[in-house]
Order: C-alpha cells, then sequence, then structure tokens
C-alpha cells in the first residue's frame, strides 16, 4: 500500500473510533470553510479589517479557486476512495479530481490574505484552514499532498492578489 493510503489509513483509525470524532471530521470536512469568510466579515464589522482588505480576502479566494480546479482539471488525480475501495468517505463523494484540494486553497488563501491584515483575526482563520484540510483528509476524500498542494496554491494566490495589489495602488 502506497504510503499516503497508509497515513489515511491511520488517521482514519485515529479520528474514527468516537461518534464525536467522527462528527467533528464531518463537520470540519463540509462546514468549516463557511467560517472563513465569516471571520473576515466580523473583522470588517468591528473595524479590524478595512473593507480594502476584504476585497483582497476575496480576491485570494477567487484566484486560488481558479487556480486549483483548472490544475485538478489538468493534473486529473483520482481521489484515494477510488483508489483504495476499503477508505471509510464520510462525506459526499466529490465528482471532481483530487490534486490540488481547492477546499484547502480556498481555506488558505483566505486565511492568509486576512492574517496579512489582522493578526488575531487570521490566526483563527489559520487554525479553522487546518481543521478543514485534516478533516478532508479523515473524511477519506484528498491525500495528505492534496492539502499540501492547496496550501501552496492558496499561498500563491494570496500572494499575487497581495502585491498585484499594491501594484495598482502604486501606479494611481
Amino acid at each position: 500500500m502506497p504510503l499516503e493510503l497508509t497515513i489515511m489509513h491511520s488517521v482514519q483509525t485515529l479520528f474514527l473510533h468516537a461518534l464525536w470524532m467522527t462528527t467533528l471530521v464531518i463537520i470540519s470536512a463540509r462546514w468549516c470553510i463557511f467560517a472563513i469568510p465569516l471571520c473576515a466579515l466580523v473583522a470588517w464589522r468591528t473595524g479590524h479589517v478595512s473593507l480594502h482588505a476584504l476585497m483582497e480576502i476575496t480576491w485570494s479566494a477567487l484566484l486560488a479557486a481558479i487556480i486549483a480546479f483548472g490544475a485538478e482539471t489538468l493534473i486529473g488525480r483520482l481521489r484515494p476512495f477510488m483508489v483504495d475501495p476499503t477508505l471509510y468517505v464520510l462525506i459526499p463523494r466529490p465528482s471532481t479530481m483530487s490534486l490540488p484540494s481547492a477546499h484547502a486553497s480556498i481555506a488558505y488563501a483566505m486565511a492568509l490574505a486576512l492574517f496579512g491584515w489582522s493578526r488575531p483575526f487570521g490566526i483563527f482563520a489559520l487554525v479553522v484552514a487546518d481543521l478543514v484540510v485534516m478533516g478532508r483528509v479523515a473524511a477519506g476524500v484528498h491525500y495528505p499532498t492534496d492539502v499540501f498542494a492547496g496550501l501552496l496554491v492558496g499561498a500563491l494566490a494570496c500572494t499575487f492578489v497581495r502585491f498585484g495589489h499594491r501594484w495598482i495602488r502604486c501606479a494611481t
């Protein structure tokens, strides 16, 4: 068995022996990603970030999604549950390809962009992004390298938007 599948089986053994842990995995894999834009909105409404920052967070997420979905199509890596049917799949089976993880890309793009504007809110968002990627692996829908590649895509998207935005602001 390839190393990544061994890791996934170990993660599932660790997380899926109690109902509360299984529930945490499902919530993390499916719903935690929505906490990051909510966190950004709270940061904006409480005056911790500007509307300008909120736009940068949004553009980072959009660029990460475009890169991730484009790369998934080009790379065409099968989902782990398609390769190893003994994995438990705890959420609805995605019909897209696996590498990079779009959830990880978008979550980290938003979290890193928010971190660039507000450390406290950004740290919270990064912890939530970590929960998202751990949930995706434990739920059996992504390999560990998929979520790591998603982190890289998110960081790239955030960096590109940040520098592009600065360049546009300096040019005007």
